[in-house]
C-alpha cells in the first residue's frame, strides 16, 4: 500500500492518494480508538495506542507520503525539517506535548483566550504565566500543550523554550514540497471534517461507504454517549448511570464529572439491540 501511495504522490494523482489513505484510515482508526468495553468513559488506552505500535501503523503511510519514502515505518515528521531546510532548534513552535491521564495542566486566568488553552509543566515553569493568576487541572488523557500558539493566549503565547527570536526568518518551502503539503493536508481535513460534521451516528458519510471494511452486523458495537445539558443535577445523573449501566457510584461520579468538564463522554458499549434499549432508558429517565 505504501509503495502505491508514494508512487501516486510522486505522479500527483491526488484522487488515488485520497482513496488509498481513506481505505487505510477506515481500517486503522477504529483499531486505535477502540472503546474500553468495561469502562467506555476511560480514554487512557487511546493515548497509549496512539503513542505505540497502532499509532505508528496509523500515521506512517501518511508520513511516507509527505517524505516520498517507501521505507519509512515511523509516524514522526522530523525528517520534513531537512526537506524544508528548517532548523527545529530555531524559531517559535507549538509545544504539542500530549497529556497523559492524570497529568497536570496549567491555564492562565489572565491570558488564556478560553478555558481549554493549557500549558504543560515544563512550559509553564518558564513562561510569564507563572506570575499570573492560574488554575491547575488533572488531564483526562486527551489534549496537548498550547504553548507557542498565538491564538491561544492574549500575551505570553510562548515560553522561553518556544519563543521566536526576532532575527529569525520564516522558512520558504520549495513549490513542489508546498503543493504536496497542501494536497495532503486537504485530504486529512476532508476526512476529519466529514466525520465530525456527519449527523447520522449509525452510518459513515456517503463518500466513505464504498471504502469501509466489511463488518458482520451481529458483531457491530455501539456507544451510548452522555451529553451535558446544563440542566440535570449531579445526583440525578449519577443515579441513572448506576441504574442503567450497572456501574459503581464512584464510576458514575467520575462519568458525571467528565461530562460536566468536557461536555460529553461515552458511558456504555453494547450491540445494537442493547444499545437502543440503554439509550432509550437513560433518555426517558433524564427527561422525566
Amino acid at each position: 500500500m505504501i509503495v502505491d501511495l508514494v508512487n501516486c504522490v510522486r505522479q500527483e494523482e491526488w484522487g488515488q492518494v485520497h482513496q488509498l489513505l481513506l481505505k487505510h484510515w477506515l481500517a486503522q482508526v477504529p483499531e486505535v480508538f477502540e472503546i474500553n468495553a468495561d469502562m467506555p468513559w476511560d480514554n487512557s488506552g487511546i493515548n497509549e495506542r496512539l503513542l505505540g505500535a497502532p499509532g505508528e501503523l496509523l500515521f506512517s503511510p501518511l508520513v511516507s507520503a509527505f517524505l516520498l519514502d517507501v521505507h519509512n515505518t515511523k509516524s514522526s515528521l522530523e525528517t520534513m525539517n531537512e526537506l524544508a531546510g528548517v532548523d527545529p532548534a530555531k524559531g517559535a513552535k507549538i509545544c504539542g506535548h500530549v497529556f497523559k491521564n492524570g497529568e497536570l495542566t496549567y491555564t492562565c486566568l489572565d491570558c488564556a483566550t478560553d478555558g481549554t488553552c493549557v500549558m504543560c509543566l515544563q512550559c509553564f515553569e518558564v513562561s510569564i504565566h507563572k506570575a499570573h493568576k492560574y488554575k491547575m487541572h488533572s488531564s483526562s488523557g486527551s489534549g496537548y500543550c498550547d504553548c507557542g500558539d498565538k491564538d491561544a493566549w492574549l500575551e505570553g503565547y510562548a515560553c522561553a523554550n518556544h519563543e521566536k527570536k526576532e532575527e529569525e526568518e520564516a522558512a520558504v518551502l520549495a513549490p513542489e514540497l508546498r503543493n504536496r503539503c497542501e494536497q495532503l493536508v486537504e485530504i486529512i481535513l476532508h476526512f476529519a471534517l466529514s466525520l465530525i460534521t456527519h449527523k447520522d451516528d449509525l452510518t459513515l458519510p456517503e463518500a466513505f461507504e464504498e471504502f469501509k471494511p466489511e463488518v458482520p452486523v451481529d458483531s457491530q458495537q455501539f456507544l451510548t454517549v452522555l451529553y451535558n445539558d446544563e440542566t440535570h443535577t449531579y445526583e440525578s445523573v449519577i443515579k441513572v448511570l448506576e441504574l442503567y449501566i450497572h456501574c459503581t457510584k464512584d464510576q458514575a461520579m467520575l462519568v458525571a464529572t467528565i461530562v460536566d468538564r468536557e461536555g460529553q463522554r461515552g458511558c456504555a458499549e453494547k450491540d445494537v439491540t442493547r444499545f437502543v434499549k440503554h439509550s432509550e432508558s437513560i433518555n426517558s429517565s433524564l427527561t422525566t
